[in-house]
């Protein structure tokens, strides 16, 4: 016993080990850090497009979004490296796939890492290539870092790929040279961020292609706004500015686009171009600027191509630039577009103070509208209720005669009920007497066979009054479904005359016109049947010797069917032609039947899209004609 039970564990060892390995599997993870609130639009847009490339490689990964929280450089940066290692390491025993680097403040903490996750691939985005190291300790605003290539940098650290943009001050340079052959004085305007500092320092470098011109710093770092713009007052003649960025000042506060607007009418007659689209559609002209995006699905085919084995997808997308400029502020500074480089883009900006205040303008449209809208809805009611007066004596005249009609309706109910009472009574009637004969003894074999018949005629006649009425019931309030079907017609009208084959009369000749052919339509067979053969039917109770025809023909050009039931029977008059197909409506007020036949008859053609009447031109009897579409004849 013991040897078996020994078996028995050795044998589910393998499926004990399969069953911890899926227990212990960690879900995949990947790894967002951005650099300061991640909900800002572009940002959450790149995090959904990674997010769902991703989730349609492995639906069990988890996206998981790090915000550093980065503010004031001067004050913080030191500590930025700090953060970024505690981040990272929160997640040494995760499945780490990938790390994806939002921002430069975070692109830059995490190229000063000593070390990283082994063979986890990382991505930048929002992020350049130029850039600066990151100081170790706090640093005063006269801080003047080197610039650095961040590719290289990475290059050192592991696999890195993704987006980076790339600022070109040389052509900018160029630009304002060609545009104002004069200027001797280059105004770089950076703040308080991580990327003011590093394009001031990649400025710094770069100017040393033009040495003869001068280089001004109006730096956020150390100017409150009245200072700076006491030194745009300031500038010599010949000077052009250039813009970085300008997005918190030297205490770490928001800078606002009044403060720019301000800056720029400090001095009215300097130009103002852009290295990176700051201050476009407010006092930039324009410059060469980076083509910014998301760029998200750059970094998801990156991630995507690395874990299906093409470990060289992993690469930096350097991002290019293009020549644009504001038309208004083309036209201000007097520039002609011949003058613009090739291939520049021209944009046609809004005023900035109609855009400051848009909210004020369409509020007090909407207010206006409203005032509008009210007038006009008290116009309206004043016109209304003046109708109105007028319609209330209308009304009177014709209340007094839908009371007129009601009753009427009243005694057209009680008539039919009546009438009802009676066509159900006799048939009844019938069955009930010729039941009782037929339970007496001295009834002879052949009487009973006669007495069964009637029986079974008059419950025949019972049936048929009942199906009339829940028929033309349904009918009236859309209650029967057609379902349509290809059917061969011609075994339809064959079909309805072996049905009422009982029905016949020996004097009458019951034919199908030979002319007739199998053609197929699509229609309802039931309902068709049923009008054919209610006409038929009805032929049949007026028609005594002579013959009863069906017939139909093919029109081609008005793309319909047309039916006939021709009778030589005692004909209708032409004064009743239109009250035949009404409810009720009967040739004979002593024949049996509801009058429901034709009114059912009228009703499915009309479903069907056709019409039905009565052919006056003949004169031999009655031919009731009635037209199906073919639209959807095969």
């Amino acid at each position: 016993m013991i040897k078996k039970l020994l078996f028995i564990f050795l044998a589910l060892l393998p499926v004990i080990a399969v069953a911890q390995e899926i227990k212990d599997k960690k879900p995949a993870v990947y790894l967002m850090i951005s650099s300061y609130n991640p909900d800002t639009q572009r940002m959450s847009d790149f995090i959904t497009g990674v997010e769902n490339s991703v989730i349609g490689i492995d639906p069990k990964a988890e996206i998981i979004i790090e915000d550093l929280g980065c503010k004031s450089f001067s004050e913080e940066s030191f500590r930025w490296k700090k953060q970024m290692s505690n981040v990272i390491y929160k997640f040494r025993n995760s499945d780490l796939k990938a790390i994806i680097l939002l921002g430069q403040e975070a692109w830059a903490a995490f190229l000063q890492q000593d070390s990283i996750p082994e063979n986890v691939p990382f991505f930048s985005a929002f992020a350049s290539v130029n850039g600066i190291d990151l100081p170790q300790d706090s640093v005063g605003y006269d801080w003047f870092p080197e610039s650095i290539n961040t590719t290289v940098k990475a290059s050192n650290l592991g696999r890195g790929g993704g987006y980076l943009n790339q600022y070109n001050v040389i052509e900018n340079i160029r630009l304002i040279k060609k545009l104002y052959p004069q200027t001797n004085n280059i105004v770089f305007v950076s703040d308080n961020t991580y990327g003011g500092v590093s394009l001031q320092s990649l400025v710094r470098k770069e100017m040393k292609e033009f040495p003869e011109m001068k280089l001004t710093l109006l730096d956020g770092r150390n100017l409150t706004i009245n200072e700076a713009d006491k030194i745009m007052r300031n500038l010599p003649t010949n000077s052009a500015v250039l813009l970085g960025t300008w997005r918190a000042k030297k205490d770490g506060i928001g800078l606002t686009n009044t403060s720019l607007i301000k800056l720029g009418a400090a001095n009215p007659k300097i130009p103002f171009f852009t290295i990176t689209s700051t201050g476009f559609g407010t006092v930039a002209v324009g410059g060469y600027v980076p083509l910014y995006g998301t760029h998200a699905d750059i970094v998801s085919k990156q991630i995507s191509d690395f874990y299906k084995g093409y470990k060289d997808s992993v690469r930096f997308i350097t991002g290019g630039c293009e020549y644009k400029f504001d038309k208004a502020m083309l036209e201000k500074l007097g520039i002609k577009e011949s003058l613009l480089p090739k291939k520049s883009i021209i944009v046609q900006n809004e005023d900035p103070r109609v855009r400051q205040y848009r909210a004020f303008v369409i509020i007090l449209l909407v207010i206006s509208c409203g005032m509008l809208l009210l007038a006009v809805t008290l116009l309206i009611l004043h016109s209304r209720n003046k109708k109105l007066r007028v319609k209330l004596l209308e009304h009177e005249a014709e209340l007094i005669e839908a009371k007129e009609r009601a009753e009427e309706s009243d005694k057209l109910k009680s008539a039919f009920l009546a009438n009802m009472s009676h066509e159900i009574r006799t048939p009844l009637n019938a069955i009930v007497g010729f039941s009782n004969l037929l339970c007496t003894e001295d009834a002879d074999p052949e009487e009973k066979l006669r007495y069964n018949n009637f029986i079974t005629k008059n419950s025949d006649i019972l049936l048929t009054l009942i199906s009339d009425i829940l028929d033309i019931s349904r009918l009236e309030t859309d209650q029967i479904k057609f379902v349509y079907q290809n059917t061969d017609i011609l075994s339809i009208c064959n079909h309805v005359l072996s049905t009422i084959k009982h029905q016949n009369k020996p004097d009458i000749n019951y034919i199908i016109d030979p002319e007739c052919k199998s053609y197929y339509l699509n229609t309802d067979p039931q309902r068709l049947t049923q009008v054919l053969i209610n006409l038929t039917a009805n032929a049949n109770k007026f028609t005594e010797r002579g013959s009863i025809s069906l017939k139909y023909v093919v029109d081609d050009q008005k793309k319909e069917v047309v039916f006939s039931v021709t009778d030589t029977g005692c004909g209708i008059p032409k004064e009743k032609y239109e009250s035949v197909f009404q409810r009720f409506g009967k040739l004979n007020e002593f024949t049996q039947g509801t009058g429901l036949g034709l009114a059912i008859c009228s009703q499915i053609v009309k479903r069907f899209g056709g019409r039905i009447w009565i052919d006056p031109e003949y004169t031999s009897g009655t031919r009731f004609c009635f037209s199906i579409p073919t639209v959807s004849a095969t």
